[in-house]
């Protein structure tokens, strides 16, 4: 007799382990259309390094030379160079326009399909209760 009584509480405590494991799943989180990604961190354009100008040496010191040669250094300074845009400002979200047609709806000879959150949500609870429910039937029963 001891040894079934040990045989239906192990029943007993494999019926509870198994319940407390077997745990419908959460639905999964919505995200909304409206959100927009994380844009990429905004890297600051590399600095335009000055070049030195070429400094005349007195003896070789000609008065048109240096209107002549053009400096790069200037160039870079007075104008910024634009950063890429692609990799510092993310695209916007779509959004619906005026022009755009409806989204169409479901005719009468197809019907909508069921929503898949809950139908799967309250299947898998009916079908946990009713493993338990058996489950607890069995260990009654076998007591």
């Amino acid at each position: 007799m001891n040894s079934s009584l040990r045989f239906n509480l192990f029943l007993l405590l494999a019926l509870f382990a198994t319940s407390c494991m077997a745990q419908a799943p959460a639905a999964t989180p919505k995200v909304s259309p409206t959100a927009t990604p994380t844009p990429a961190p905004a890297t600051p354009p590399p600095s335009p390094t000055p070049s030195p100008s070429p400094v005349p040496s007195p003896h070789h010191a000609p008065a048109p030379a240096p209107t002549t040669t053009p400096t790069p250094a200037p160039a870079p300074s007075t104008t910024k160079t634009p950063s890429p845009a692609p990799s510092v400002v993310s695209p916007p979200a779509p959004t619906p326009e005026a022009g755009t047609p409806p989204v169409p709806e479901p005719t009468a000879e197809a019907p909508p399909a069921p929503s898949g959150s809950s139908l799967q949500g309250w299947v898998n609870r009916a079908v946990i209760g009713g493993t338990a429910l058996t489950g607890t039937l069995i260990a009654v029963a076998l007591m």
